[in-house]
């Protein structure tokens, strides 16, 4: 398992959440629009799980363990500004179902 990369992934998602709460906290959160540093973190994440897809393929169990499994999964789903990559990530996480290094419910999601 590579540990450093887990605590990325895990470290992204925490950041995602958190500014999520917070925007929503201070009522900054526009339900129309899409915040401007919600938009940021979420284009720098995927930036970022495009680098490691790249690299290592879809970051499943094997490689990062379930949270940080899933905090990958998490920021796919939020890549919302590059539909393509979004795409990419559903044929990597099929694959990764088929290996069984991912549970095969993300697809769906």
């Amino acid at each position: 398992m590579n540990q450093n990369l887990a605590d990325e992934l895990v470290t992204m998602m925490a950041e995602d959440q958190r500014l999520l709460q917070q925007l929503f906290g201070s009522g900054e959160l526009p339900w129309e629009s899409y915040h401007p540093r919600m938009k940021a973190l979420h284009e720098h994440n995927a930036s970022r799980l495009k680098e490691i897809t790249g690299r290592c393929g879809w970051p499943g169990i094997s490689l990062v363990g379930e949270d940080a499994a899933k905090a990958a999964w998490l920021i796919a789903q939020h890549s919302v500004s590059e539909p393509g990559f979004m795409a990419e990530c559903i044929r990597l996480i099929e694959e990764a179902v088929a290996r069984e290094d991912v549970a095969g419910w993300r697809i769906a999601c």
